[in-house]
């Protein structure tokens, strides 16, 4: 602030400015000039982010003394520095956005202790409300633009949207394309894990203010973003029980955001989790024997053990936060609308083994197999 006092002495008038002159007048009106001292530091005392401090105080202080003289030279160096005072304050609210003062910072941390104790304990938890509707649309925007452009390339009209949510008319729309042809969904799944918004969605604050308060402040997005379009009554694509480390590896903290874009309950092929159930470390995983489902699952002897299960519901805005290690599987999608979820995994860049690996993630051969497999296999 002392830069604007610096020009006082170079205002013409103002260098013959009699001190003793200004003296006498604070000695004629020593009672507004008191009362103005003593609301000008109440205001400055009580504004936000130190604006109004010491030397402004003493400023306005000695402008009211100036103004209130009948000398034609204060009164000229009242304007002037009338202007000074008001470029201060104009300066001042610019900055405004900028003032970290610790009154201002009220909104809460999203992840309390409290549930940081209990996703270490039970390997989930539920972050209620972490995203508003308009958080999805960037992600919904590029799946129509995908969806469309096959579309014309199949010859497949869409129907009009009309008073569906969009997220149903979207639901519409995927379900025709996979009647034309079911290899779509896999076109689509594989596009959508390189899509602009998806990469911008994955690195939401809200969402990273999640990852950091629950595993901690330094990770990195695993590339391959996931779109989950779980279409009604389907079983091939369908995850039985299974630990999200056995299909990526990296390090064992890494941690799952699964993210519905709609309500999703029990028909809607909700997700089940079996609670604390990551501190037993990795299960022995293999294909089920009636070969309904392209994913290997956790085996029938671990599974039986399982005890502390819980069925996940969650809306629009949810967060389901899961250990790497925690087993989970998803049930049949018994609505008729498609089950659309957002699917993201945060690496722990402290992890010892993976920062002494480079962070880098061998070739899981196991999985790539088990994934890369697009289709049922034909009935004989």
């Amino acid at each position: 602030m002392g830069d604007h006092f610096s020009s006082f002495n170079n205002f013409g008038d103002a260098s013959g400015l009699c001190v003793e002159g200004l003296a006498h007048n604070v000695r004629k009106r020593w009672r507004s000039c008191f009362a103005v001292l003593i609301a000008t530091s109440t205001w400055s005392s009580s504004f936000p982010g130190g604006l109004v401090d010491r030397e402004l105080t003493i400023f306005l202080f000695v402008i009211v003394v100036l103004v209130d003289s009948q000398e034609r030279t204060s009164k000229k160096l009242s304007v002037f520095l009338l202007g000074q005072m008001t470029a201060i304050l104009a300066q001042g609210s610019s900055d405004m956005g900028h003032i970290d003062h610790p009154a201002m910072n009220t909104e809460p941390d999203l992840v309390s202790s409290t549930q940081k104790q209990q996703y270490d304990r039970d390997g989930a938890i539920m972050m209620r409300n972490v995203l508003c509707e308009s958080d999805y649309q960037d992600v919904m925007d590029d799946l129509q633009t995908r969806m469309q452009l096959l579309a014309d390339r199949e010859g497949v009209s869409f129907p009009k949207q009309g008073d569906l949510p969009r997220i149903g008319w979207l639901s519409e729309c995927l379900q025709r394309l996979c009647q034309k042809d079911s290899r779509l969904q896999g076109v689509l799944y594989d596009a959508m894990s390189r899509s602009p918004a998806m990469h911008r969605m994955s690195s939401h604050t809200k969402l990273c203010e999640v990852v950091s308060g629950l595993m901690g402040p330094d990770f990195e997005v695993h590339a391959r973003l996931i779109l989950i379009m779980a279409l009604p009554q389907a079983k091939w694509h369908l995850a039985g029980w299974h630990q999200d480390w056995y299909y990526n590896e990296g390090p064992q903290s890494t941690m799952t955001l699964w993210i519905p874009m709609h309500d999703v309950g029990i028909q809607g092929g909700a997700l089940t989790v079996a609670l604390g159930k990551h501190r037993n470390g990795l299960m022995g995983h293999c294909e089920e024997g009636d070969q309904t489902t392209k994913w290997h699952t956790i085996k029938q002897k671990h599974v039986d053990q399982f005890s502390d299960l819980v069925q996940v519901e969650a809306k629009a805005g949810d967060c389901l936060a899961l250990h790497a290690l925690a087993p989970h599987r998803a049930y049949v999608n018994m609505s008729s609308q498609v089950r659309f979820v957002l699917n993201f995994r945060y690496l722990d860049l402290r992890d010892p083994g993976y920062l002494e690996s480079g962070w880098r993630v061998k070739q899981i051969d196991h999985a790539r197999q088990a994934l890369g497999r697009s289709s049922e296999p034909k009935v004989a």
